[in-house]
Parts: structure tokens; C-alpha cells; sequence
């Protein structure tokens, strides 16, 4: 910025005589800055007869200052209004799983102090939680910035582990599938001749469906039993066997695995027979003509009257995580449907051992155990008893004591 002064240096008289000359020194600009101008003037007159000469000179200065405005300060915006809310995810599992709650903050001074209640505590913007109860679990988050407090409130939906295929209930005259937690699932068949105790009454008794389920652990390799133990992680195999009892056909019979939770299924399907008298063809070499899978199930056609149909398969333990500390057992049931004689079923069962992380032993170091007694009392009494032996001149009449025995003693 340039700033411009004028100055003027007014006029200077000489006199001489009668004469009179005047000079002005003119203008000056400055800019940031001293200026100087200088003017000199000659005048001649003659006044009442006389000559007479003058000069005169004049100097005139100007000084500029340029002056930077102070600028004026930004005003800080007002903290706006605290808004809170929250979510789970995922928003719907089943027991034995976790999920996480977060909270979504806007406004405030962008500062924020986190505060989880209810079904889930912490302090961040994000909380996580295994649940073992099923049900609406609701958590609250509060939330503080400046002097301002919100909340907000989410749930997550914990539904029952239940096993689809479970068990077959008559309702009516028709069978149906129930999963483990009671919910009625899939048709089976309807029973013409009635359904009664879970079954259609449809059978002649001259011919029985039979059905048996046995399971070993490949991992550490025991053998086939109703039931084996298994860790986490660990790889079993189920082995169905199905016999035609009698001297009578069973006809459409359809095979299906009820695979519990926390047992993942892991194929290595295989169908084997035995060739009845009769020499049918269900049976090529060993293995069995079947459509299907376990999960959803095997249609076996006919078994034939005396033959045996074996149906092995893997399955894995899930991952630690899923499993309480302790003892879990995983019931798998198998149901057998025929449409000429009984729907027998079975079951194996798998118990998975979950151990605790191992920490440090606790190791008795003191005479009784207890930290008070062995670190206090204890070398209390000792040093109160030194003392009272001490002032009754009987700890060092210990020591006279003894060296008066070995004064004594004969020379050896």
C-alpha cells in the first residue's frame, strides 16, 4: 500500500534593503519514506529609488508511514447438536456366537467419550459379546462431547441352535419333521393307515425296518461306538447301517442325517450293500444305486428282505470358539422312512471337551498358606519372642550354657 503526503514548505522572506524575494520549495511526494524537495528563488525590485537584490531558499520534508489493518479474527462456529445412534452386527445370531454394536456419532466438537451398558460395556465406538442366551438382547451407548450427552439404544436378535430334521412327529395322519427346538418343519409322508408314537402304522410284521448309528474319531483314532470324545477341530465319521429284518421287502425307504450345530459336514460320502440271495441289482460290487446326499437325504429305493445297507461319511468339529469351557455333547440322529413298513431311528453322539487355558499354579510357600499370618504375624511373634528372651538374660545364657557343656566335656 503506498500512502501520499503533501508538504509545503511555506515561504521564507528576505529582506535586503527595500527589496523582498520569496521562494516555496514546491511539493513533495514520499512513499514509504523520507522525501525531500528544495526550491530557491532571486527577486529584484527597487523600491523608493533605492536597487537592492534578494534570495531566499526553502527545504520542505515529508515522511510516510504505511499502517497494516490488524485483521480481525475468525469467529469459532458453535458446536452443533449431538446425534447418537447405534446398530448391531450382525443384528440376528444364534447362541454361542457374538456380534459387535457400533455407534454412529455426528455434530458436537468432534471429541467423543464412549459409554456401553446393557447387554454389552465398554468404552470405544465399537463393543463386542459372545451370547449364550437366545432372546432380544438391547445394549445402550452414551455418548459425551463438550458439554454435551447423548444415547442411544440397539439389539441383537439371539435365536435358539436348532437342528434342522431333528426328530418325526405324527400330526394327524401326517409325519412331519421337527427341528430340535420343537418348530414342525418339512411333510414326510401321510400315513393311510393312521400315524401313532411318531410313526405311520403302516407296517406288516413280517417284515421290520431296522436302523443302527454308530461313530469313531479319525483324529485320534479311536474305534466305532455310539458315542466318542473329541476336541475342537477334531475329524469323526458316522457309519449307518440299515437291514431289511424279515422276509419282507421295505420299499421307498429314504435316509436322512440330522446334523447338530457346531458339526460341519465333510462328504466323503460312501453307500455299500450286501448282495441278498435273491441276487437283485441294487447292489453293484459293494456299492449301492442311491440318489441324494445325507443332508438332505438318501432314497434307497428298495431294501431288500435279509440285506444291509452301510452309509458312512465325515463330519468336523467346529473351531474352539464355539464351544463353552467344559463338556459339549452333539447329539446326530438318522431317521428312516419306508412306505411298506416301520420308520425306525437312531442316534450317535459326539462329546466335545473344551479345556481352560492353563495359568500358573499356586504353589504354598508359607506355613500356614495364608498371606497375613506367614508375612506378619508369623515374624511378629518371632521378634517379640527374641526380645523377651533377650531382657530375661536368657538368649545369652544359652550361649554360657553351651560353653560351659564343652568346658567340661573330658579330654578325648
Amino acid at each position: 500500500m503506498t500512502l501520499f503526503l503533501l508538504a509545503y514548505a511555506g515561504t521564507t522572506n528576505a529582506t535586503t534593503s527595500s527589496a523582498e524575494a520569496t521562494a516555496t520549495a514546491g511539493t513533495v511526494t514520499a512513499s514509504t519514506g523520507t522525501g525531500t524537495s528544495t526550491a530557491t528563488g532571486t527577486s529584484a525590485s527597487t523600491a523608493g529609488g533605492a536597487s537592492s537584490s534578494a534570495s531566499a531558499s526553502a527545504t520542505a520534508t515529508a515522511t510516510a508511514t504505511v499502517i497494516t489493518p490488524t485483521p480481525t479474527p475468525t469467529p469459532t462456529p458453535a458446536p452443533g447438536s449431538l446425534n447418537v445412534s447405534c446398530y448391531a452386527s450382525p443384528s440376528s445370531i444364534s447362541q454361542n456366537q457374538s456380534t459387535t454394536f457400533l455407534a454412529n456419532v455426528s455434530g458436537g466438537t468432534g471429541f467423543y467419550n464412549y459409554l456401553w451398558s446393557g447387554a454389552c460395556s465398554g468404552s470405544g465406538s465399537a463393543c463386542s459379546r459372545y451370547f449364550s442366551n437366545s432372546g432380544t438382547q438391547p445394549a445402550t451407548v452414551t455418548v459425551t462431547s463438550g458439554n454435551q450427552t447423548a444415547s442411544a439404544n440397539c439389539s441383537v436378535s439371539v435365536g435358539q441352535n436348532c437342528t434342522t430334521n431333528y426328530q418325526q412327529k405324527c400330526s394327524g395322519n401326517n409325519l412331519y419333521w421337527y427341528d430340535s427346538c420343537g418348530n414342525q418343519q418339512g411333510l414326510i409322508q401321510y400315513c393311510q393307515n393312521g400315524c401313532y408314537n411318531n410313526a405311520c402304522q403302516n407296517y406288516n410284521n413280517n417284515g421290520v425296518l431296522s436302523v443302527t448309528k454308530t461313530v469313531r474319531n479319525l483324529t485320534n483314532g479311536s474305534g466305532w461306538s455310539n458315542s466318542t470324545y473329541a476336541n475342537p477341530l477334531n475329524t469323526v465319521m458316522f457309519m449307518i447301517t440299515v437291514r431289511a429284518v424279515g422276509n419282507q421287502n421295505a420299499q421307498n425307504v429314504f435316509v436322512k442325517d440330522a446334523l447338530p450345530a457346531n458339526l460341519i459336514y465333510n462328504d466323503q460320502l460312501i453307500v455299500a450293500c450286501t448282495v441278498n440271495t435273491g441276487n437283485y441289482n441294487n447292489c453293484n460290487g459293494n456299492n449301492y444305486n442311491y440318489a441324494g446326499n445325507i443332508t438332505s437325504g438318501i432314497n434307497l429305493g428298495t431294501v431288500y428282505a435279509g440285506q444291509t445297507v452301510t452309509i458312512t461319511y465325515q463330519a468336523q468339529v467346529a473351531s474352539t470358539e464355539n464351544f463353552a469351557y467344559g463338556t459339549t455333547t452333539l447329539n446326530n440322529n438318522v431317521y428312516l422312512t419306508s412306505s411298506n413298513l416301520s420308520n425306525p431311528s437312531a442316534n450317535a453322539s459326539v462329546i466335545v471337551t473344551r479345556s481352560a487355558v492353563l495359568g500358573a499354579s499356586t504353589v504354598a510357600t508359607g506355613l500356614t498358606n495364608n498371606f497375613w499370618v506367614d508375612s506378619f504375624f508369623l515374624p511378629l511373634m518371632l521378634v517379640l519372642l527374641g526380645i523377651w528372651l533377650w531382657r530375661n538374660g536368657m538368649l545369652f545364657g544359652a550361649g554360657n550354657w553351651v560353653k560351659s557343656k564343652i568346658k567340661g566335656s573330658p579330654a578325648r
